[in-house]
């Protein structure tokens, strides 16, 4: 049974309107919270306030690629469940999304079903990711307390 409860923060990053508006339409129809953007920078921007718990993001973007929103993010946003919802579906690009940050490769279309599975998995990620924080301290933590 999906958990409809709590409302999954879910950023949605097209550059096609229809496609980012569509997606959003699907997932607050389930229950979520989404919020679009169509630019690489505008999902950065939005990233920082919004604070979302998955990412759908196209990796074609105007102005930044996909791959370098998702190193961004997976910094800033390390909790946050990434995906790459994409046309660009060779090996080689699968490869290139992991590399930079990606937790899924997903080729577009994406369907009702399939994008509820996602929520799920990343309602569950999320809960057993450390925070930003927790990261940078136990990184420093690492990095100090060696007594080598």
């Amino acid at each position: 049974m999906l958990d409809v409860e709590r409302k999954l923060r879910v950023l949605v990053v097209d550059d096609c309107r229809d496609t980012a508006e569509g997606i959003a339409t699907l997932l607050a129809m389930f229950g979520q919270a989404p919020r679009t953007a169509r630019t690489g920078f505008e999902a950065i921007a939005i990233a920082r306030s919004f604070d979302p718990e998955l990412v759908l993001l196209d990796v074609a973007l105007p102005d930044l690629s996909g791959y370098d929103v998702a190193r961004e993010l997976r910094r800033s946003h390390p909790r946050s469940y990434l995906v790459a919802l994409t046309g660009h579906v060779r090996a080689a690009d699968r490869e290139r999304a992991y590399r930079s940050g990606f937790d899924v490769h997903v080729a577009k279309p994406i369907g009702a079903d399939s994008l509820m599975v996602l929520v799920e998995v990343a309602r569950r990620e999320a809960s057993c990711r450390p925070s930003a924080s927790r990261s940078r301290a136990a990184a420093t933590y690492s990095t100090t307390s060696d007594p080598t």
